[in-house]
């Protein structure tokens, strides 16, 4: 199993996949399968042009991550509890996570705050617990309705910083920042790309001094797919992706064309 104590690496972009819960076992394992050999073939993450990380459904990570085993693909979960342990029925704990492999752990994804009620406390909680168990958090930021981008910075950084203010700067790690507009995702295409790029550009610019978060990736999610990361023309560092790459071959053209950035 991999270690969970590996934070993204700054010169390779970020690419990663949420499934939700679109994917029931056995299409996430023939994904999963269908993945593993593009990226062997294409040898993307082989040779340093890319981190990826797959978020599947709680049941399908042990099977993930025996697909992935050797391969170089981090494996995360797209929730966990905001106690460490305890009488909490149905809730599943970040050292148990750790132990089974996972390296990333996705936080604070707006259907999680929206349809479940996942408040503040909950991710400052979760943050300070995946530091505390060598999970790498992805942080889903993103503000609710179109505004400038100057307004729509300053909400993500405001709530980042209410984020981590349970973590002591000795334990923090570089994290993965995933900008998502609240109202682009499962939208019908991305946000605009220069209103992404401007909010991009703004967030790493404050990540970068930043006593906690210094040397985090910024990328992309909500309506994400093949074409946005080259279009984006390097204000973000990866793209998070959903459904537009429900088929296998979507992640082949996303990593194709990270590799040729990354070249170029």
């Amino acid at each position: 199993m991999q270690k969970a104590d590996t934070p993204p690496a700054a010169n390779r972009a970020v690419i990663a996949m949420n499934f939700k819960m679109y994917f029931d076992h056995r299409q996430a394992v023939a994904w999963c399968e269908a993945a593993r050999d593009i990226i062997t073939d294409l040898g993307t993450l082989r040779d340093g042009h890319a981190d990826f990380v797959v978020f599947p459904s709680f049941p399908s990570i042990p099977a993930v991550l025996d697909i992935f085993a050797g391969t170089g693909v981090h494996v995360g979960a797209q929730n966990m509890s905001s106690f460490a342990s305890g009488a909490y029925t149905g809730e599943v704990s970040a050292v148990s996570l750790a132990q089974l492999g996972c390296t990333y752990i996705e936080i604070g994804h707006a259907e999680r705050r929206n349809l479940f009620g996942e408040t503040e406390e909950d991710i400052r909680n979760k943050m300070s617990l995946a530091y505390e168990n060598g999970l790498t958090p992805l942080l889903c930021v993103g503000e609710p309705e179109p505004t400038s981008p100057n307004l729509a910075a300053q909400q993500c950084i405001e709530f980042i910083e209410r984020a981590v203010g349970g973590v002591a700067a000795s334990e923090a790690r570089p994290a993965v920042i995933a900008y998502e507009p609240q109202w682009a995702i499962g939208a019908a295409q991305a946000a605009d790309l220069g209103y992404i790029k401007e909010v991009s550009t703004r967030l790493s610019g404050w990540l970068e001094s930043h006593e906690k978060l210094s040397g985090s990736s910024v990328i992309y999610g909500g309506s994400a797919g093949p074409g946005l990361y080259t279009e984006l023309d390097g204000k973000v560092s990866g793209v998070f992706l959903g459904r537009r790459a429900h088929d296998p071959e979507a992640l082949r053209t996303v990593l194709e064309e990270t590799a040729q950035l990354k070249r170029d």
